[in-house]
């Protein structure tokens, strides 16, 4: 490809520096994209531009400078993006999450040729209101194509939207040397954004039941979040004695070393749009441990086969779950195999890429 007919696409997105999996997945597909050919970079709406994860070099971030509630500034990051698009002349625009339609609708994006993408990064089971159902009708009507994570999303959209909808897993980078867990340290690792969603607390308790049966395993939640709510996931711990046991750690820039490190994943989430850190795991041949959340574990984890599906929110099977993993080592060196063997048949950003590259083809 060309240096002239480089497909120019910008990826429009709050910020780049939380450690989430919204970032981690877009700046790996930027990766992608350039080694391909594609002219990428990022339009952020914080005035923040720095990004956790590594951007390849060349890759731009532009900022809006709309630091704050979209709500209150969506009319003057809308007037900032549409001067952006007017320079600049991007083919295609993708929304990364359907909240940033509130900015980009309102940018007369097609005036200026620009065709809209909008990936959505959080699943159904998030959607609570009508208001937002409506803002995920809308995307779906006024971009080229919606993007969603498993076939239970598309569901949920109206009969005659679907056809614009596109269902494409995410992949991760994060093991290119395809290294994998000796399964021998007592380790169990839970990774995500410190939030009620991601189900920690519920985990945490589960622990106890853990520790009854196997005190000399230990837990390790990695991730970032509001204070206030990691100091209330210590103290969950500090309630039920498992401070020698459990431990809450700040992100880190090389979570690789942690999934390396660890013998079992956890994901004890109430919901889930897609479970990136479960392929993450995989990848790293960890046996998983899940609830049966909406909407993306039971798209990814094979019960039974590479892991178990728990009955959602449910802490002693939870620890069940894990119990059974840890005493019964054929069984969790079995299941490791498979993740692998799934990993790489399914989610490599090989597997994924074309379909990216197809959508970005079909719009210009």
């Amino acid at each position: 490809m060309k240096s002239k007919d480089k497909i120019k696409i910008r990826f429009f997105i709050p910020t780049l520096a939380n450690s989430a999996g919204m970032e981690r997945i877009s700046t790996g597909l930027v990766r992608i994209l350039v080694k391909s050919g594609f002219d990428c970079g990022f339009i952020v709406k914080d005035s923040d531009t720095t990004s956790f994860f590594q951007l390849p070099t060349g890759v731009e971030v532009k900022s809006l400078n709309t630091d704050g509630n979209i709500k209150k500034v969506r009319y003057k990051a809308a007037k900032a993006l549409r001067k952006y698009l007017k320079e600049e002349r991007p083919d295609v625009l993708v929304n990364v999450d359907v909240s940033m339609i509130q900015i980009s609708a309102l940018s007369c994006h097609w005036f200026y040729g620009v065709k809209q993408i909008t990936w959505e990064q959080f699943s159904a089971g998030a959607i609570n209101t009508m208001a937002k159902r409506l803002q995920r009708y809308l995307a779906a009507i006024v971009s080229k194509k919606m993007v969603v994570l498993t076939n239970a999303d598309k569901e949920k959209y109206p009969s005659f939207l679907r056809k614009r909808v596109e269902v494409i897993g995410n992949f991760t980078q994060i093991n290119p040397n395809d290294i994998h867990s000796s399964l021998t340290n007592k380790i169990v690792l839970s990774v995500g954004r410190m939030a009620k969603e991601k189900g920690f607390d519920i985990l945490i308790k589960s622990w106890k039941y853990v520790k009854q049966q196997n005190p000399d395993w230990k837990l390790r939640i990695v991730g970032g979040g509001k204070k206030d709510y990691v100091e209330m996931l210590q103290g969950i711990v500090d309630e039920n004695q498992l401070s020698d046991v459990v431990s809450i750690i700040p992100p880190v820039s090389n979570i690789e070393v942690e999934y390396e490190n660890a013998s079992i994943y956890v994901l004890p989430s109430r919901h889930e749009p897609f479970g990136l850190v479960l392929i993450e795991a995989k990848s790293f041949g960890l046996p998983i441990v899940s609830f049966d959340c909406p909407y993306g574990p039971k798209e990814i984890v094979k019960d039974g086969v590479d892991g178990f599906l728990i009955e959602n929110l449910n802490e002693e099977k939870m620890a069940d779950g894990i119990n059974i993993l840890i005493e019964d080592e054929y069984k969790r060196k079995s299941f490791a195999i498979k993740a692998i063997e799934d990993y790489q048949e399914n989610w490599t950003e090989n597997k994924v890429e074309k379909k990216w590259v197809d959508i970005f083809k079909m719009c210009i």
